[in-house]
């Protein structure tokens, strides 16, 4: 990162934790997914996502991630909402606000997004570095589909949207819906890895990591505060079975992530003990 794009990361992201704090003063336990609070804290955490994006990957690969979630998830959730392809009928409700189209609250491809990204650093984090490309697509799929075991079931107790019969899953949600999640999360990562210069890209992210390893592994805490939050949320609404199974799915993924963030540390400092 540059030093602007570090200051800006930084106040970011102290302004992130205030309003967290702040929120939770006033608001104690209650769970919400509207408000201006919450809409600030989603900014927020988009705004962090994006600069750690150039820093990692460049302004370019950057734009790519984004332009392909944002269209591809927008698409697929519109074939959902609109006619029941992909992932299940089901129906937004008013909770998330102004829709793209008529259908598609215009949160959800930015949520996509976010999501993407984060489960796209911790497939470069947890992977070696001699790992295939296309097995990284795989595991960052698999990244991302994991947090609907915990976001979707949150959002139907809410009232964020409701499935047409319910489903499978606790009764409310059909397991085609993870299908869906699963199958999209690949198309978005398999195009994204034909559209980049692995070489380069990797070049870009050691430099980061060297110059800056403690930001470099930031998607990590994040990735786990935004699924403990998730967690806190779920357990709150009674729904403790979801929250056991959504934290089981996500804890290996953290602690590979961990292990591999980790090893990669250890292999810059051998690479530099041995250009000495």
């Amino acid at each position: 990162m540059t030093p602007n794009t570090r200051r800006a990361y930084d106040a970011l992201l102290l302004t992130f934790l205030i309003t967290v704090v702040i929120r939770r003063a006033l608001l104690g336990g209650t769970v919400s997914l509207a408000g201006p609070v919450v809409l600030s804290q989603g900014a927020m955490v988009l705004g962090l996502t994006w600069l750690h994006a150039c820093a990692r990957s460049g302004f370019r690969r950057a734009l790519q991630l984004f332009f392909l979630t944002i269209t591809l998830s927008l698409g697929a959730e519109w074939l959902g909402a609109s006619r029941g392809w992909i992932f299940g009928s089901y129906d937004y409700g008013t909770l998330l606000g102004l829709r793209i189209g008529g259908e598609v609250p215009i949160l959800i491809p930015l949520a996509w997004y976010v999501l993407a990204y984060l489960a796209d650093a911790l497939a470069c984090l947890s992977l070696p570095s001699g790992s295939s490309s296309w097995f990284r697509v795989i595991y960052a799929a698999l990244t991302l589909t994991a947090w609907d075991f915990l976001f979707d079931p949150i959002c139907v107790s809410l009232g964020a949207w409701t499935w047409d019969g319910g489903g499978a899953y606790f009764g409310h949600i059909p397991l085609t819906n993870f299908a869906g999640w699963y199958a999209v999360s690949l198309v978005i990562f398999a195009l994204y890895t034909l559209g980049g210069r692995r070489r380069e890209e990797q070049q870009r992210a050691e430099a980061f990591a060297r110059s800056d390893p403690f930001r470099f592994g930031a998607p990590i805490p994040l990735y786990f505060g935004i699924t403990a939050l998730m967690v806190v949320f779920a357990l709150r609404l009674d729904l403790i079975a979801e929250a056991l199974l959504g934290a089981a799915a996500a804890l290996p993924i953290v602690l590979m992530g961990v292990q591999g963030y980790v090893e990669k540390l250890r292999q810059l400092q051998r690479d530099a003990a041995t250009t000495k």
